[in-house]
């Protein structure tokens, strides 16, 4: 009987032993070139709150503010590539909303026009092209809306190739290349700088379509016209494929601008406040 527990004892310990050498060991990353014929679901939400105030000198001028909120659903199946890039897709939206207006009204959500609507998207040089699915020109309206969504078409996935071959161990802290803001939090239209942009491995989660990589995620961005993001969320990675499963941002915006006019300096300040999340559901 005592045999029987000191054996179970050692088993106990060896399997907790191996367990914890194996918490400790590093988790690869491995990216996963795009192929024709991937195909996913995105689900987007994105918040957007702003105060603006002009003062000159010591006098109030006038203070406005703006509150934009979207929710984006799509499907998106790439068509062609080019060696790490996918170069045109497919891209239907199943749902697409917007709420704008000054801050301290609710506002009514609006069905956006590309709502229910499938298009072509390809890369050709510096300009994306728009297209319905039987290769006409869409409303301008439309177009413009579907480029600012669709912008990573022609770009490489810079965060699944920073990361490839790199083991990370839980706890770690990985630096970005500021250039990967753009890619984590579409400031590439803003003009964004990004400061900083870290990375910090929480754990390792097993989930019925593979493991996860759970970070969390700093960023400290400077955008057009003098603001600054400050951001702070949560970043979830399929370490086999680097790509986003889910990610979710939010934190301050606050910036001064001003100009001399008449001896009086006139002085622009912004505060608000950015909330964005993503989900990506891989389904071929």
């Amino acid at each position: 009987m005592r045999r029987s527990i000191a054996t179970a004892l050692a088993g106990a310990f060896f399997a907790i032993r191996c367990a914890t050498v194996s918490a400790a060991e590093p988790v690869q990353f491995n990216f996963r070139l795009p192929q024709v014929g991937d195909t996913s679901a995105h689900s987007a939400q994105y918040e957007l709150d702003v105060k603006a105030t002009l003062k000159q000198g010591a006098e109030l001028v006038s203070t406005r503010s703006q509150k934009v909120s979207r929710q984006l659903d799509r499907q998106i199946n790439v068509l062609a590539v080019s060696g790490d890039r996918p170069m045109k897709a497919q891209v239907q939206y199943t749902k697409a909303r917007e709420v704008a207006g000054p801050s301290d009204q609710s506002g009514t959500a609006r069905t956006m026009p590309i709502e229910g609507q499938t298009y072509i998207v390809e890369r050709q040089g510096a300009t994306l092209a728009v297209t319905d699915t039987a290769g006409q020109p869409v409303p301008e309206d439309q177009r413009r809306l579907v480029e600012a969504n669709m912008d990573s078409i022609g770009h490489r996935n810079q965060l699944g190739r920073f990361l490839h071959g790199k083991g990370v161990a839980i706890g770690e802290t990985v630096a970005l290349p500021k250039e990967m803001a753009a890619d984590l939090l579409g400031v590439r239209e803003a003009n964004g700088d990004a400061q900083k942009i870290e990375l910090t491995l929480r754990s390792v989660k097993s989930t019925p379509a593979g493991p996860v990589a759970d970070f969390a995620s700093v960023m400290q961005v400077k955008i057009a016209g003098g603001s600054t993001l400050d951001v702070k969320g949560d970043l979830q990675i399929d370490p086999t494929t680097c790509r986003i499963v889910s990610a979710s941002f939010a934190g301050p915006i606050s910036g001064s601008s001003g100009k001399a006019d008449q001896g009086d300096q006139l002085v622009i300040q912004t505060a608000g406040s950015l909330k964005a999340s993503v989900q990506t559901r891989t389904l071929r």
